[in-house]
């Protein structure tokens, strides 16, 4: 109906508050995605994808152990990880 108002009135609709913002959001993401696109070259952009399928993979194996063996490995990584800078005897 805005634009039916617009067109009796000769003027242009005032956009919704909401609507104001998602246009707003969606020119911030617009430029974002220009920066990125200016940093990311195409190497890195396929060392990023390798990385993620690597990490997808892993997460499958993790998938598989159940929640007991999931709870012993979390323990041995904490464990692992406090006791990194311990020097050794």
């Amino acid at each position: 109906m805005s634009g039916f108002f617009s067109w009796l009135f000769g003027r242009p609709a005032k956009p919704a508050p909401g609507r104001q913002a998602s246009v707003e959001r969606q020119e911030q993401v617009r430029k974002l995605a220009a920066e990125i696109e200016a940093v990311v070259t195409p190497d890195r952009r396929e060392l990023i994808r390798q990385a993620m399928a690597i990490r997808k993979s892993k997460s499958r194996i993790l998938e598989d152990l159940g929640d007991e063996q999931k709870r012993r490995l979390y323990a041995l990584a904490v464990k692992q990880l406090l006791h990194e800078n311990d020097p050794k005897p």
